[in-house]
């Protein structure tokens, strides 16, 4: 709906704006403690994966936007410091291990990062690629393939080892 469009043009602009250099990193700090909370209230409970990260709301709401304005932020050297310290990448990788729809979360996540600069997005990938079903590995080698098609910068550093990992890669 309407939602996702005013996301996607909210997502447009923060690149936008990231590219000439006029971002307010300062507005967007102010929705990652929320999103965490709300990551860590999930992984709290029970039954994880019923709530706000389930499966419908993840494709019917908005939470799925904040995956990629996460992003967004990363690639801001500001936003990117921020992140770190905020330890949301090693929330995402417990929201992986104890949700059990985890595949449209890792969905989310993998296309919202950049790769083969920083240690902690390249453990995101590669634990997308080892711990998720068939159906994401094939995912994320499809996504390889594109950042191979886009001209992606390091190829020998982060593709290639994640492509030779999966040589070996059972079925599970």
């Amino acid at each position: 709906g309407n939602s996702s469009i005013y996301t996607g043009v909210g997502v447009t602009l923060m690149n936008l704006l990231l590219e000439i250099g006029c971002s307010n990193i300062e507005e967007l700090k102010n929705l990652i403690p929320d999103f965490l909370s709300n990551m860590t209230a999930e992984l709290r409970k029970s039954k994880v994966g019923s709530g706000i990260f389930s499966s419908s709301s993840l494709r019917q709401t908005l939470v799925s936007d904040y995956f990629f304005m996460i992003g967004t932020m990363y690639s801001d050297v500001e936003g990117n410091k921020y992140l770190k310290n905020s330890n949301i990448f090693e929330t995402y990788i417990e929201l992986f291990e104890k949700s059990p729809d985890k595949d449209t979360i890792m969905k989310c996540v993998l296309v919202s990062l950049l790769y083969g600069k920083e240690n902690i997005t390249d453990a995101i990938f590669s634990t997308i690629l080892h711990r998720g079903s068939v159906h994401i590995r094939v995912f994320a080698i499809k996504f390889l393939r594109t950042l191979v098609r886009t001209g992606y910068q390091n190829f020998e550093k982060f593709i290639l080892p994640m492509l030779v990992s999966q040589l070996y890669a059972y079925n599970s």
